[in-house]
């Protein structure tokens, strides 16, 4: 049996739910699979039931403002330049792992320690991501670019995901589709657990860290379902713990949130339409907009804008139809096992 170390960045859900994705593909190829993580393992452990997860810090990203999508440059600076500066030692810390577990494969999305543990171990590694850290934070220093860039390097192989950065700096890299979980039921099962009636509409809003709160005057028979957002008025209920976000996304008329890999992945593999917050000034989202922009999904809104927002069967009777777009998790999984087998 191959056994992979997989490491997942502790920034942003997006990584994790398509890290799921593919683990899912990979077990029933009968590989073993080990976790690195420390934000989303309630998350994990819900999605891949009693797979290991080894709890750790697997990189320091960039420190987002208090409006959820902003990035604090002045701070994310100061925190990132000292990350890099003990990739080495904390590197050297991983091995007490690899030791232990000895992987024929380190994955990582999309953390920069993991790929210096491989190549201090001899083991071949892969980057699976639609950004790369040296693309999105310019703002760094030189130096610290230039030591992004070169331990992205050591990556064997780079599988770059749609809807992000060029990802050109990895000198082995692949295009695949879009990664995504898929609804685990019905659109009609999952209405009914949400007690949503056939006539009814369900608008689903997960803005992440956002800290504001959306007043909703809503009529017409729509409802609000709030995933993790600070949702005020009539009509609004919370995500029961029993029903994941991927399966709410299927079942909705509407999703709005951030701008981000998951929400962008499961609304466009399910052919939901969406609104998303964005900031032009954080790379990967200004990557994101423009591939949005290019296949016509997805309408960008402002805070202002939502909060002054009229949800009523108008604004959901013209709503644009958005196409579907194919999942592509089988595909990744075959790169993975042949990568392995060669």
């Amino acid at each position: 049996m191959k056994k992979v170390l997989y490491y997942i960045t502790d920034h942003g859900r997006g990584h994790t739910t398509r890290s799921i994705a593919i683990i899912k593909e990979l077990q029933k190829n009968n590989i073993d699979i080990v976790i690195r993580n420390s934000n989303s393992e309630n998350l994990l452990k819900n999605s891949l039931g009693d797979i290991q997860i080894l709890s750790g810090i697997t990189d320091i990203g960039p420190k987002i403002k208090s409006d959820g999508y902003s990035i604090d440059k002045i701070h994310s600076k100061s925190i990132i330049h000292n990350w890099i500066k003990d990739l080495k030692k904390t590197a050297k810390n991983e091995n007490k792992i690899i030791t232990k577990f000895q992987p024929d494969l380190i994955i990582s999305d999309i953390s920069l320690m993991p790929f210096l543990v491989a190549k201090n171990n001899k083991i071949k590694s892969i980057a699976i991501s639609n950004f790369s850290w040296f693309d999105v934070l310019k703002f760094l220093d030189k130096m610290d670019l230039k030591t992004i860039e070169n331990i992205y390097n050591f990556a064997n192989l780079a599988i770059q995901l749609p809807f992000g950065t060029n990802m050109n700096h990895f000198k082995n890299k692949i295009k695949v589709g879009v990664v995504a979980r898929e609804p685990t039921e019905s659109v009609k099962k999952i209405r009914k657990k949400l007690k949503i009636k056939n006539h009814e509409s369900l608008i689903s809003i997960s803005t992440g860290q956002t800290k504001f709160k959306i007043n909703c005057d809503v009529k017409d028979n729509i409802k609000i379902l709030s995933m993790d957002s600070k949702v005020t008025g009539t009509n609004v209920t919370n995500l029961p713990t029993t029903i994941s976000s991927n399966d709410a996304i299927s079942a909705s008329n509407l999703v709005i949130g951030k701008c981000g890999y998951g929400l962008i992945s499961e609304c466009t593999t399910n052919a939901i339409p969406f609104y998303y917050l964005a900031n032009e000034s954080h790379l990967e989202q200004k990557a994101m907009m423009a591939e949005l922009v290019d296949k016509g999904m997805g309408k960008r809104i402002t805070l202002e804008e939502l909060e002054n927002t009229s949800f009523n069967t108008n604004l959901i009777k013209n709503l644009p139809k958005i196409g579907k777009l194919q999942i592509d998790n089988q595909t990744v999984s075959k790169k993975i096992i042949e990568f392995l087998q060669n």
